[in-house]
């Protein structure tokens, strides 16, 4: 077998990453766990914009927001298992930047300018690109609410959280784009 898929061993529930030996139930999993989901969400979501003409042009969006989650992984996992320190000079390991953030806020702005003013909560869904940024935007939350458990053990950059913190506004932009390209009117909670 060319790639190794798995070790043989059995973990017993630890992760052995460089010199630590870490539980999987540390935070620290669920934060990655969190980032790789919306990662899978967002490869899912460029399959289905590629189908609908109306949405091709999101693929770019939705390929550059893959990248930075790669990026954020390689940050936490290098600065939480100690293969990379932020007083490094240079850093040796990806991190997020200040660029990646304008990034995110310069697709909002770009959507924006196409709405009027958002008055009232809006139900998930309308079409299925919508539905499925929808569900991406819920896990970078979570991913955002891991990062702040992490980061009261580890030291995790301003710049990560607020990334994480950016990302599910994309994501809540893109959805809305995308049923206002598809002609699908946003739909406000009843309250019933």
């Amino acid at each position: 077998m060319k790639t190794t898929f798995f070790t043989g061993v059995g973990d017993k529930g630890v992760s052995n990453t460089g010199k630590k030996s870490i539980s999987k139930e540390d935070p620290v999993f669920m934060l990655l766990g969190s980032l790789d989901e919306c990662n899978s969400w967002l490869g899912l979501i460029k399959t289905n914009v590629l189908k609908e003409k109306k949405l091709k042009s999101f693929f770019p969006w939705l390929e550059e927001l893959q990248e930075m989650l790669f990026v954020a992984q390689a940050e936490v996992a290098s600065v939480y298992f100690g293969f990379g320190n932020y007083s490094d000079e240079p850093r040796k390991f990806p991190y997020i930047k200040q660029k990646h953030i304008e990034y995110c806020e310069g697709v909002i702005k770009d959507i924006d300018a196409d709405f009027p003013p958002l008055k009232k909560f809006i139900l998930p869904g309308g079409s299925e690109v919508a539905a499925q940024c929808d569900v991406a935007r819920t896990v970078a939350r979570k991913a955002e609410r891991y990062a702040v458990i992490v980061s009261r053990s580890a030291e995790l950059s301003s710049e990560l959280l607020a990334f994480l913190n950016r990302l599910s506004s994309v994501l809540f932009a893109i959805a809305r784009f995308a049923n206002f390209q598809l002609g699908i009117t946003e739909n406000s909670p009843q309250y019933k």
